[in-house]
C-alpha cells in the first residue's frame, strides 16, 4: 500500500513536471515571438525615422527651389513693369507729338489757275 502511494505520488509529480515543462516551452515560444516582434518594431521605427529625415531634407530642397522660383517671378514682374512704363512713356510722347502736329495747319497746296480750254 505504501509503495502504491509512492508510485501514485511519483506519477502525479511526473505529470505535473511534464505539464510545467510544456508550459515553460509555450512561454519560451511566446517570449521568442515577442522578442522577434520587438526587434521588427525597432527596425521599422529606425526606417521610419530615416524616411522622416529624408522627407525633411527633400522638403528643404523643394523650399529652396520654390524660393528661387518666387524670386525669379518677382524679378520678371519688375522687368515687365519697367518695360510697360517705358512703352507707356514712349506712346504718350508719340501722342503728344501727334497732337502738336495736328494743331498746326499745313499750308495749302498752290493750285494752278483755271483756264478755259482753248479748243
Amino acid at each position: 500500500d505504501e509503495l502504491h502511494k509512492t508510485e501514485m505520488s511519483t506519477a502525479k509529480a511526473t505529470d505535473k513536471r511534464e505539464a510545467l515543462e510544456a508550459h515553460i516551452g509555450e512561454l519560451e515560444a511566446t517570449i521568442k515571438t515577442l522578442e522577434d516582434g520587438i526587434a521588427a518594431a525597432k527596425a521599422q521605427i529606425a526606417q521610419l525615422q530615416l524616411d522622416l529625415q529624408r522627407a525633411s531634407e527633400d522638403r528643404q530642397k523643394e523650399n529652396v527651389e520654390f524660393q528661387k522660383t518666387i524670386a525669379d517671378q518677382t524679378m520678371t514682374v519688375e522687368v515687365l513693369k519697367k518695360a510697360l512704363d517705358r512703352l507707356a512713356t514712349f506712346y504718350d510722347l508719340l501722342q503728344t507729338e501727334g497732337r502738336a502736329k495736328a494743331g498746326r495747319q499745313t499750308p495749302p497746296v498752290p493750285q494752278m489757275e483755271y483756264q478755259p480750254s482753248k479748243g
